[in-house]
């Protein structure tokens, strides 16, 4: 029995450890995980960044505000306001529904992208004198944190 007991021990520890968080990267394929942006507009942009169900949602929102800055370098700008916190793209998808009053049936419903953070930001080149939003400096965001 003691043998039993430390195989689905060992079986869960290897489980446990197979699902990693994905590393910060570029999506190399449209649906690879990663980051990538879509440009709206000269100084717009969507971030959104694709990952599995190990990565959490704090070190996703991370990742798309560690972009938002490399993109804001990139395009020659010095800093960047969130338009909208991150959130989760929605699909269609089916779900079953009914219960003991009424039947079993399929009806179509919005569901959430699991591992999916995407955020519209817009860059400046120079602080505003009364700006209307919250503007982060990228170069002093990537500064602080710290070696890559």
């Amino acid at each position: 029995m003691r043998i039993d007991w430390i195989a689905v021990a060992s079986v869960v520890l290897v489980c446990g450890c197979a699902c990693e968080p994905t590393p910060y990267q570029r999506a190399v394929r449209r649906s690879g995980k990663g980051y990538s942006e879509k440009r709206i507009s000269e100084d717009t942009f969507y971030v959104t960044y694709v990952a599995n169900a190990c990565t959490a949602d704090r070190v996703l929102s991370d990742y798309l505000h560690r972009r938002a800055a490399e993109l804001t370098l990139q395009y020659g700008y010095r800093y960047f306001a969130v338009l909208r916190t991150p959130r989760r793209p929605t699909h269609l998808d089916t779900a079953t529904v009914g219960g003991r009053t009424e039947p079993e049936h399929t009806i179509v419903v919005e569901a959430a992208s699991r591992g999916t953070l995407f955020m519209p930001i817009q860059c400046f080149r120079d602080a505003p004198e009364s700006p209307d939003m919250a503007l982060t400096d990228a170069k002093t965001y990537l500064d602080g944190r710290g070696p890559q």
